[in-house]
């Protein structure tokens, strides 16, 4: 392939342009279709453009044309685990647990894989021994929360999601996790203030606008009537967005009520 082709392809994927680098690539792979390095990054690009299970044909004649190249397999192993075939993807994680050890990925997969099998304790095993090779691998210390948190360790889940908020302030995962964690722990004010934290970053975020307008005081009543308010004059295409939103004006009118209810005449 010409050097000023793989230019042109490596400047649209590193502009996030995976689309258009796939459209460059589809003519050339036709050429030369044992290329493994193609396979590979035909995978990568149609992973991103297109999606995970799309790819898995890709990296799957990749790793045929090169069984020994770890990434090509670490991408197969991905793609199969995201796509939920955990039983395909069980041979690849062994092998690179035996040909990369000290390489974080390969437990990744295996506590992703646990999390969907709902082994909690295994994920904390394959997240222990990432967080040994990486101290702040976020992934890690995603699963890990997660994990905890269904195990009713709410306090310990709340250590990794404040870790996550304080290596990447503006995850708004990270942040919507950490505020669930200090609602469960009866920190309610805490949590309300993350949540509006999220608003500064994306102004219509649904859960987090259905969240204030369950857990807001009585002086932040006005600030959620005008968040719903503002959420319900944004259409959204997305059904869980649409019922967040009717799920925040249901709790503010029940809270409304209430407060009604409470007045002394």
């Amino acid at each position: 392939m010409a050097q000023h082709i793989v230019r042109q392809i490596n400047s649209l994927m590193g502009k996030g342009d995976f689309a258009a680098a796939l459209k460059r690539l589809k003519p050339i792979l036709k050429k030369e279709p044992r290329n493994a390095g193609l396979q590979n990054v035909t995978g990568v690009c149609t992973a991103r453009a297109v999606s995970q299970n799309g790819a898995v044909p890709y990296f799957t004649r990749a790793v045929n044309l090169d069984p020994n190249n770890n990434e090509f397999r670490c991408n197969l192993t991905l793609a199969l685990v995201l796509t939920g075939k955990h039983e395909l993807a069980q041979p690849h994680i062994d092998q690179l647990m035996k040909e990369i050890p000290d390489d974080h990925r390969p437990h990744h997969y295996s506590a992703m894989v646990a999390a969907g099998a709902l082994d909690f304790e295994a994920v904390l095993k394959h997240t222990d021994r990432m967080l040994e090779l990486e101290t702040d691998n976020i992934d890690a210390l995603k699963l890990r929360g997660d994990a905890l948190t269904e195990m009713q360790q709410p306090q310990e889940a709340l250590k990794c999601f404040q870790t996550i908020v304080a290596i990447k302030p503006e995850d708004l995962n990270a942040l919507k996790a950490l505020a669930q964690s200090l609602s469960m722990l009866g920190q309610r004010e805490a949590a309300v203030s993350l949540y509006f934290a999220m608003l500064e970053i994306n102004p219509n975020e649904p859960f987090a606008i259905h969240q204030v307008a369950l857990l807001c005081s009585e002086e932040q009543f006005s600030d959620a009537e005008d968040l719903v308010e503002r959420l319900e004059q944004t259409p959204s295409k997305s059904v869980s967005a649409q019922i967040l939103s009717l799920l925040a004006k249901a709790n503010l009118l029940r809270r409304q009520k209430k407060l009604e209810q409470a007045m002394p005449y």
